[in-house]
């Protein structure tokens, strides 16, 4: 991806299965979404498994990466102040999740659905 993207957005990646690994380049500061159905920057990419965000992200919105069923763990750094509603639904590999202390808001459901998360872990 260039340096110059400053958004993912919505629907950008989605239903992209045979998609495993993303490393979003910094200056991407949002990651998109919708609360239209299947409309998430990475929902349904099923073979997802990891992902590196950058210290400039500030915003996860809905369904950004809903049912990345493969995706075990997610490290969130920098600068992310707000993780909309459903953005990892349904990630039923999920089981570890960092945080960074920047983050102000986790909307009521962003992890719905991730029967396996066992740990959040909030950086100092």
């Amino acid at each position: 991806m260039p340096t110059t993207l400053k958004e993912i957005t919505k629907g950008a990646f989605s239903g992209c299965t045979a998609l495993k690994e993303i490393i979003i380049p910094e200056g991407v500061t949002e990651i998109g979404g919708d609360h239209d159905y299947d409309k998430g920057a990475f929902y349904g990419c099923t073979s997802l498994v990891e992902v590196t965000l950058p210290t400039t992200l500030k915003r996860i919105e809905y369904d950004a990466f809903s049912g990345c069923t493969a995706l075990k763990e997610i490290t969130i750094l920098g600068g992310v102040t707000e993780i909309d509603y459903c953005a990892f639904y349904n990630c039923t590999s999920l089981e570890k999740v960092t945080l960074p202390t920047t983050l102000t808001k986790i909307d009521n459901g962003a992890f719905n659905g991730c029967s396996k998360l066992k740990e959040f872990i909030r950086l100092e």
